[in-house]
Protein backbone atom coordinates (compact mmCIF):
# COMPACT_ATOMS: atom_id res chain seq x y z
CA UNK A 1 0.00 0.00 0.00
CA UNK A 2 1.45 3.11 -1.15
CA UNK A 3 1.19 6.21 1.73
CA UNK A 4 1.25 9.75 0.14
CA UNK A 5 1.79 13.31 2.34
CA UNK A 6 1.39 16.41 1.15
CA UNK A 7 3.80 18.23 2.70
CA UNK A 8 2.57 22.07 2.85
CA UNK A 9 4.74 25.01 4.72
CA UNK A 10 3.32 27.77 7.00
CA UNK A 11 4.31 30.18 4.42
CA UNK A 12 1.60 28.54 2.14
CA UNK A 13 4.59 28.67 -0.80
CA UNK A 14 5.52 25.40 -0.75
CA UNK A 15 4.29 22.02 -1.83
CA UNK A 16 6.32 18.96 -1.92
CA UNK A 17 4.28 15.21 -1.82
CA UNK A 18 6.04 12.36 -0.55
CA UNK A 19 4.96 8.86 -1.32
CA UNK A 20 6.02 5.76 0.34
CA UNK A 21 5.78 1.82 -0.74
CA UNK A 22 8.24 0.11 1.61
CA UNK A 23 11.26 -0.04 1.51
CA UNK A 24 11.10 3.31 -0.94
CA UNK A 25 10.36 6.50 -0.91
CA UNK A 26 9.59 8.94 -4.10
CA UNK A 27 9.40 12.91 -3.85
CA UNK A 28 7.64 15.31 -6.48
CA UNK A 29 8.32 19.00 -6.03
CA UNK A 30 8.55 22.21 -7.55
CA UNK A 31 11.54 23.86 -8.59
CA UNK A 32 10.05 27.01 -5.96
CA UNK A 33 10.49 24.31 -3.40
CA UNK A 34 14.23 23.58 -3.69
CA UNK A 35 14.86 25.47 -0.55
CA UNK A 36 12.16 23.80 1.53
CA UNK A 37 13.71 20.42 0.20
CA UNK A 38 16.79 21.25 3.25
CA UNK A 39 14.53 20.11 5.96
CA UNK A 40 12.72 16.96 3.92
CA UNK A 41 14.80 13.74 5.36
CA UNK A 42 13.91 12.37 2.23
CA UNK A 43 16.29 14.23 0.22
CA UNK A 44 18.85 13.91 2.25
CA UNK A 45 19.19 10.19 1.39
CA UNK A 46 21.00 8.49 -1.79
CA UNK A 47 18.44 8.09 -4.80
CA UNK A 48 18.30 8.58 -8.10
CA UNK A 49 16.64 12.40 -9.00
CA UNK A 50 15.45 13.48 -12.61
CA UNK A 51 14.39 17.03 -13.10
CA UNK A 52 12.10 18.16 -15.57
CA UNK A 53 11.30 20.37 -18.36
CA UNK A 54 8.78 20.93 -20.37
CA UNK A 55 10.20 18.79 -22.82
CA UNK A 56 13.59 18.54 -21.40
CA UNK A 57 15.04 16.00 -18.62
CA UNK A 58 18.24 15.04 -17.07
CA UNK A 59 19.29 11.59 -14.87
CA UNK A 60 21.33 12.22 -12.07
CA UNK A 61 22.53 9.92 -8.57
CA UNK A 62 23.43 11.14 -5.06
CA UNK A 63 25.13 8.44 -3.11
CA UNK A 64 25.42 11.39 -0.19
CA UNK A 65 22.17 13.85 -0.34
CA UNK A 66 19.91 13.71 -3.18
CA UNK A 67 19.58 17.86 -1.92
CA UNK A 68 23.27 19.03 -2.04
CA UNK A 69 23.11 17.78 -6.21
CA UNK A 70 20.00 19.91 -6.58
CA UNK A 71 21.40 22.85 -5.17
CA UNK A 72 24.09 22.09 -8.04
CA UNK A 73 22.11 22.16 -10.64
CA UNK A 74 19.88 24.72 -9.71
CA UNK A 75 22.93 27.35 -10.26
CA UNK A 76 23.82 25.91 -13.41
CA UNK A 77 20.57 24.27 -15.59
CA UNK A 78 17.80 27.05 -16.15
CA UNK A 79 15.61 25.29 -18.39
CA UNK A 80 13.45 22.79 -15.51
CA UNK A 81 10.75 23.28 -13.74
CA UNK A 82 10.01 20.50 -11.65
CA UNK A 83 12.14 17.71 -9.94
CA UNK A 84 11.35 13.67 -9.34
CA UNK A 85 13.40 12.09 -6.53
CA UNK A 86 13.37 8.48 -5.40
CA UNK A 87 15.51 5.80 -3.09
CA UNK A 88 15.02 3.61 -0.38
CA UNK A 89 13.31 4.94 2.86
CA UNK A 90 16.49 3.40 5.05
CA UNK A 91 18.93 5.15 2.89
CA UNK A 92 20.65 2.38 1.87
CA UNK A 93 21.40 2.29 -1.90
CA UNK A 94 25.08 1.58 -2.67
CA UNK A 95 27.03 3.35 -5.80
CA UNK A 96 26.73 0.33 -7.96
CA UNK A 97 22.59 0.37 -7.58
CA UNK A 98 22.92 4.32 -8.39
CA UNK A 99 25.25 3.91 -10.75
CA UNK A 100 22.68 0.92 -12.39
CA UNK A 101 19.91 2.81 -12.03
CA UNK A 102 21.09 5.90 -13.48
CA UNK A 103 22.26 4.48 -16.66
CA UNK A 104 18.89 2.62 -17.21
CA UNK A 105 17.17 5.55 -16.87
CA UNK A 106 19.14 7.93 -19.23
CA UNK A 107 19.11 4.70 -21.79
CA UNK A 108 15.56 4.85 -21.48
CA UNK A 109 15.33 8.35 -22.09
CA UNK A 110 17.32 8.35 -25.28
CA UNK A 111 14.36 6.33 -26.30
CA UNK A 112 11.95 8.81 -26.40
CA UNK A 113 11.62 11.92 -28.33
CA UNK A 114 12.58 14.30 -25.00
CA UNK A 115 15.46 15.95 -24.92
CA UNK A 116 18.35 14.34 -22.40
CA UNK A 117 20.42 16.79 -21.33
CA UNK A 118 22.98 14.23 -19.79
CA UNK A 119 26.60 14.67 -21.33
CA UNK A 120 27.35 10.87 -21.14
CA UNK A 121 25.63 7.41 -20.75
CA UNK A 122 26.29 7.09 -17.25
CA UNK A 123 28.86 4.85 -15.26
CA UNK A 124 29.48 1.62 -15.66
CA UNK A 125 30.35 -0.07 -12.39
CA UNK A 126 30.36 -3.63 -11.11
CA UNK A 127 27.11 -4.91 -9.91
CA UNK A 128 26.79 -8.40 -7.83
CA UNK A 129 23.39 -9.96 -8.56
CA UNK A 130 21.96 -9.15 -5.28
CA UNK A 131 22.13 -5.73 -5.40
CA UNK A 132 21.08 -5.40 -8.96
CA UNK A 133 17.81 -7.47 -7.90
CA UNK A 134 17.46 -4.66 -5.17
CA UNK A 135 17.98 -1.97 -7.02
CA UNK A 136 15.58 -3.37 -9.99
CA UNK A 137 13.20 -3.49 -7.14
CA UNK A 138 13.18 -0.24 -6.29
CA UNK A 139 12.81 1.20 -9.73
CA UNK A 140 9.81 -1.40 -10.25
CA UNK A 141 8.25 0.24 -6.61
CA UNK A 142 9.14 3.79 -8.05
CA UNK A 143 7.49 3.18 -11.41
CA UNK A 144 4.22 1.84 -9.85
CA UNK A 145 3.95 4.77 -7.80
CA UNK A 146 3.99 7.34 -10.80
CA UNK A 147 1.84 4.93 -13.22
CA UNK A 148 -0.71 4.12 -10.39
CA UNK A 149 -0.78 6.81 -7.99
CA UNK A 150 0.71 9.76 -8.93
CA UNK A 151 -0.61 9.51 -12.65
CA UNK A 152 2.94 10.71 -13.47
CA UNK A 153 4.91 9.53 -16.91
CA UNK A 154 8.45 10.94 -17.09
CA UNK A 155 8.82 9.68 -20.64
CA UNK A 156 6.59 11.75 -22.17
CA UNK A 157 6.28 16.10 -22.67
CA UNK A 158 5.43 18.00 -18.81
CA UNK A 159 2.73 19.73 -18.68
CA UNK A 160 2.26 21.77 -15.20
CA UNK A 161 -0.26 20.56 -12.14
CA UNK A 162 -2.56 23.23 -13.03
CA UNK A 163 -3.68 21.35 -16.66
CA UNK A 164 -2.89 17.98 -15.11
CA UNK A 165 -5.94 18.19 -12.32
CA UNK A 166 -8.17 19.50 -15.64
CA UNK A 167 -8.87 16.72 -16.71
CA UNK A 168 -11.35 17.90 -19.29
CA UNK A 169 -8.56 19.14 -21.07
CA UNK A 170 -7.38 16.06 -21.88
CA UNK A 171 -9.56 13.40 -23.46
CA UNK A 172 -10.46 10.92 -26.41
CA UNK A 173 -14.02 11.39 -28.02
CA UNK A 174 -15.58 8.36 -29.36
CA UNK A 175 -19.10 8.22 -30.51
CA UNK A 176 -20.22 10.74 -28.24
CA UNK A 177 -18.46 9.90 -25.40
CA UNK A 178 -15.72 11.78 -23.45
CA UNK A 179 -13.27 9.74 -22.10
CA UNK A 180 -10.82 11.90 -19.95
CA UNK A 181 -7.21 11.20 -18.30
CA UNK A 182 -4.97 12.80 -15.88
CA UNK A 183 -2.38 12.41 -18.40
CA UNK A 184 -1.64 11.40 -21.91
CA UNK A 185 -0.87 7.68 -20.46
CA UNK A 186 -3.69 7.70 -18.38
CA UNK A 187 -5.99 8.85 -21.04
CA UNK A 188 -4.31 5.70 -23.21
CA UNK A 189 -5.38 3.36 -20.37
CA UNK A 190 -8.71 4.77 -19.60
CA UNK A 191 -10.17 4.67 -23.60
CA UNK A 192 -8.91 0.85 -23.56
CA UNK A 193 -10.64 -0.15 -19.71
CA UNK A 194 -14.19 1.95 -21.50
CA UNK A 195 -14.12 0.08 -24.33
CA UNK A 196 -13.63 -3.26 -22.53
CA UNK A 197 -16.52 -2.72 -20.58
CA UNK A 198 -18.45 -1.88 -23.48
CA UNK A 199 -20.05 -5.21 -25.59
CA UNK A 200 -19.91 -3.52 -28.48
CA UNK A 201 -16.36 -2.37 -28.46
CA UNK A 202 -14.87 -5.35 -26.32
CA UNK A 203 -14.82 -7.74 -29.17
CA UNK A 204 -12.62 -5.27 -31.55
CA UNK A 205 -9.95 -5.12 -28.41
CA UNK A 206 -10.10 -8.28 -28.47
CA UNK A 207 -9.87 -8.81 -32.09
CA UNK A 208 -6.80 -6.49 -32.37
CA UNK A 209 -5.02 -7.90 -29.20
CA UNK A 210 -1.65 -9.47 -30.66
CA UNK A 211 -0.93 -13.37 -29.94
CA UNK A 212 2.28 -11.95 -27.80
CA UNK A 213 3.78 -8.69 -26.63
CA UNK A 214 2.32 -5.59 -27.82
CA UNK A 215 4.29 -2.99 -29.24
CA UNK A 216 4.48 0.82 -29.02
CA UNK A 217 3.05 0.48 -33.12
CA UNK A 218 0.43 -2.36 -31.92
CA UNK A 219 -0.41 -1.63 -28.43
CA UNK A 220 -2.56 -4.66 -27.43
CA UNK A 221 -0.71 -7.92 -26.50
CA UNK A 222 -1.67 -11.14 -24.54
CA UNK A 223 1.95 -10.98 -23.27
CA UNK A 224 3.75 -8.82 -20.64
CA UNK A 225 6.66 -6.91 -21.79
CA UNK A 226 9.45 -5.60 -19.41
CA UNK A 227 12.62 -4.25 -20.20
CA UNK A 228 16.12 -6.27 -19.14
CA UNK A 229 16.32 -4.24 -15.59
CA UNK A 230 12.93 -4.82 -14.89
CA UNK A 231 11.40 -1.82 -16.04
CA UNK A 232 7.67 -2.03 -17.47
CA UNK A 233 6.68 -1.54 -20.64
CA UNK A 234 3.04 -2.81 -20.49
CA UNK A 235 -0.02 -1.70 -18.09
CA UNK A 236 -2.26 -5.12 -16.94
CA UNK A 237 -5.74 -3.98 -18.38
CA UNK A 238 -7.42 -7.32 -17.26
CA UNK A 239 -5.81 -11.20 -17.20
CA UNK A 240 -4.23 -12.19 -20.54
CA UNK A 241 -4.82 -7.82 -22.21
CA UNK A 242 -1.87 -5.81 -21.60
CA UNK A 243 -1.38 -2.51 -23.19
CA UNK A 244 2.05 -0.93 -24.12
CA UNK A 245 2.47 2.35 -22.12
CA UNK A 246 6.53 2.89 -22.72
CA UNK A 247 5.89 5.36 -25.43
CA UNK A 248 6.47 8.97 -26.07
CA UNK A 249 3.20 10.99 -26.98
CA UNK A 250 3.41 11.08 -30.55
CA UNK A 251 3.33 7.08 -30.65
CA UNK A 252 0.88 7.10 -28.12
CA UNK A 253 -1.11 9.07 -30.03
CA UNK A 254 -0.12 6.75 -33.44
CA UNK A 255 -0.97 3.66 -31.31
CA UNK A 256 -4.53 4.61 -30.72
CA UNK A 257 -5.16 5.84 -33.84
CA UNK A 258 -4.10 2.57 -35.72
CA UNK A 259 -6.36 0.97 -33.55
CA UNK A 260 -9.23 3.09 -34.19
CA UNK A 261 -8.58 2.70 -37.82
CA UNK A 262 -8.37 -1.17 -37.81
CA UNK A 263 -11.32 -0.90 -36.06
CA UNK A 264 -13.64 1.13 -37.90
CA UNK A 265 -13.94 3.70 -35.20
CA UNK A 266 -13.67 7.24 -35.21
CA UNK A 267 -11.60 9.04 -32.61
CA UNK A 268 -10.86 12.65 -31.53
CA UNK A 269 -8.44 13.74 -29.24
CA UNK A 270 -8.27 16.46 -26.95
CA UNK A 271 -4.51 16.89 -25.94
CA UNK A 272 -3.71 20.04 -25.58
CA UNK A 273 -1.26 19.89 -28.81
Amino acid sequence: MVTHTVIVSDRAKDNITVYTKEPVFLAIADREDLKALKYLEEANKAGIYILLGENQRYVGQASGRIYDRLITHNENKDWWSKIIFFGREDGHLDKSQTDYLEKALIDAFRKTDLILDNGTSGNRSFIDKTNKIKADNVWNIAQEIMDEVAHINIFESYFNDEEENQTSQIYIELDGHKITGKSYQDNQKQFFLFLLKQPKYRLLVEDFCLNGKPTVGHCIGNTPSFQPNGMKYTFELEKDLYLHIHASTTARRKAIQKFADVAGLKVVFHWGE
